[in-house]
């Protein structure tokens, strides 16, 4: 086993061999890549932040937050694309 390291919001920054390092245990095969999920406090998540990288994010950022509203329907396709962003 391994211990997964977070920061004060969840965020994986890496992994600890040291039995007494705070985190989460993990399997030593856990391929997690730290800044890209997050610990829930169930279970690791992708972690969108470390998406911003894509220029596509930020407007999948945008629309899932306008599907949550659910003021509007979104089209199919478009729901499609924001599974990728999930």
């Amino acid at each position: 086993m391994k211990i997964a390291l977070l920061d004060d919001v969840g965020v994986l920054t890496g992994y600890s061999t040291d039995k007494d390092a705070e985190g989460i245990a993990v399997p030593d095969d856990c391929e997690l890549k730290p800044e890209e999920y997050r610990w829930t406090g169930i279970e690791f998540v992708p972690n969108r932040k470390a998406r911003l990288h894509d220029p596509m994010a930020p407007i999948a950022l945008g629309l899932i937050a306008v599907r949550d509203s659910k003021l509007i329907d979104l089209p199919r396709e478009t729901l499609i694309f924001l599974k990728g962003y999930e």
